[in-house]
């Protein structure tokens, strides 16, 4: 006990003499003064290292790299995006009837496929990321740390080795002499082994910047793979996407191109053509003013949107709805017409059309029947469809006048 108590008597008379020494020093050398320059780097290196870990640490949703697939799958962004667009696929599959499935659904559940696909691959993309660049950012995170620790020692040393060169120039007692010089000698070279140890890693953390380097170009080509995987899953569902839309038979009819209406609709003539003239033939031989009276506009409006919903068929009560309103079907039927992309008559034959029609009727009719022939055979079929029309309302013309 007697030895234990003249120890830490030792130790403290100890310490007061290096705080008393210390005191007034002036200020301390920077032992890395010809290195700053190359720290400098290394700090700028580092920084950029712990930014971009922190950030891809934020982009990747998980708590822990052991958690299950599934649990990582619904941290995503898009995990709720993918479940919707199943789920409403499925709704829409379960209202529509299975001859007539809904396009729609069919597009949303392409598209939900899909993004299951390209969630596995992110959730696969992200464990690469750990595995190959988040732990080789966090082996240069702890080398740094390492050196900060190391340059911290070295800090303590310098004080050392200048409180121990004060004492040793302050020092009177010969029998104390060598005990003082051999300490000084001692840390003197503990601080040149510090020095040479920092000075080493310093020099290794610099070189290490095209391996660094590298490391985001892993990252980089990961990123590639994974975005070029997602890219080619959704480029490869936009063919059959565009083949179900071009399929379609309930798509709008007012502004679609004839021949586009026909093949989707598998019809010869025209939808609203047909349906219109039908009504008209009906009751609307009797009505005056027969397609020079304007129909009512929201009338108008209202078949027209029926149309374009596929909502008119025979046992429709928007064709009873109009029966008694002859202008508004005329109205429709004009709208129809009018809203082609491609005349009736074609844009390519127009001119002819104008010449033919400032003839003399001799020479127009034998014209009309060279021209016909070059009209495509859908449009001609329609036109002809349209003037047997006509022609049965000139049969009624003294009550349409």
């Amino acid at each position: 006990m007697e030895k234990m108590r003249e120890g830490l008597q030792r130790r403290a008379r100890r310490m007061q003499e290096n705080l008393q020494q210390s005191v007034g020093l002036s200020e301390k050398k920077d032992e890395l003064q010809s290195v700053s320059h190359v720290e400098q780097k290394n700090q700028k290196i580092i920084l950029a290292v712990k930014n971009t870990r922190q950030n891809l640490q934020n982009c990747i949703k998980t708590v822990n790299r052991e958690e299950a697939v599934d649990k990582r799958k619904r941290r995503l962004d898009e995990f709720g995006l993918w479940q919707q667009l199943l789920t409403d696929a499925k709704e829409l599959e379960n209202i529509y009837p299975r001859l007539q499935p809904s396009v729609l659904a069919d597009t949303l559940k392409l598209y939900g496929d899909a993004m299951g696909v390209i969630l596995e691959e992110r959730i696969l993309t992200d464990q690469l990321i750990e595995k190959s660049v988040l732990d080789a950012f966090a082996k240069c995170v702890e080398d740094d740390k390492a050196l900060s620790k190391a340059k911290e020692k070295l800090a303590r040393t310098v004080v050392d080795v200048e409180v121990s060169r004060k004492r040793k120039q302050g020092n009177h007692d010969e029998s104390k002499a060598q005990e003082i010089q051999d300490e000084y000698d001692a840390l003197q070279l503990k601080l040149e082994s510090y020095k040479d140890n920092i000075f080493t890693d310093i020099f290794v953390m610099l070189s290490r910047e095209a391996e660094i380097a590298g490391i985001y170009k892993e990252l980089i080509l990961l990123q590639t793979e994974y975005y070029r995987t997602a890219l080619q899953k959704l480029e490869n569902i936009i063919p059959e996407i565009d083949r179900k839309i071009a399929s379609y038979p309930n798509r709008p009819v007012f502004g679609c191109h004839l021949e586009d209406h026909l093949r989707c609709s598998n019809r010869s003539v025209a939808f609203v053509l047909e349906v219109c003239c039908s009504i008209l033939k009906y009751q609307g031989f009797q009505e005056k003013g027969l397609f020079r009276v304007s129909g009512n506009n929201s009338r108008i409006r209202r078949l027209k949107a029926a149309f374009d919903a596929h909502q008119i068929n025979n046992d429709s009560l928007e064709i009873a709805e109009y029966i008694n309103d002859p202008h508004s079907v005329c109205s429709v039927l004009k709208c129809y017409l009018r809203e082609l992309p491609e005349p009736l008559m074609t844009h390519a034959l127009h001119s002819e059309w104008v010449v033919i029609a400032k003839r003399d009727p001799d020479y127009r009719k034998e014209a009309i029947y060279r021209l016909l022939p070059l009209m495509p055979e859908a449009n001609r079929y329609n036109l002809a469809y349209l003037i047997k029309f006509l022609q049965l309302i000139l049969d009624y013309e003294e009550y349409t006048k």
